[in-house]
């Protein structure tokens, strides 16, 4: 098996192109996909209605779409905190909600 010049320079071309081709290890979204991850993304959302003052736990919030308040996945920082207003069913949580 064996090349002609012209057929080595493109199989050498193509090699050092699998990198790029391969792409990189750190899984980023692309601009094309914010707005669905906005309408995607869950927030987290009161069960019921809370008062000033009052320990959140788990058994006080829901996780709905979109997520424009606190993520999902920032839940175990929120548990345990003290909400500093009274707050109605369904609020959606941000961080000038607690003390």
């Amino acid at each position: 098996f064996s090349l002609e010049p012209g057929g080595l320079r493109r199989m050498i071309r193509d090699v050092l192109s699998i990198d790029k081709a391969l792409g990189s290890k750190e899984k980023v979204p692309l601009p094309i996909e914010s707005d669905a991850m906005f309408k995607m993304r869950k927030s987290i959302v009161l069960a019921h209605s809370l008062k000033q003052g009052h320990i959140l736990s788990r058994e006080d919030v829901e996780f709905k779409c979109p997520g424009n308040g606190i993520t999902v996945n920032k839940l175990s920082n929120i548990l345990g905190r003290t909400v500093c207003k009274d707050l109605p069913k369904e609020h959606v949580l941000s961080e000038n909600d607690f003390k």
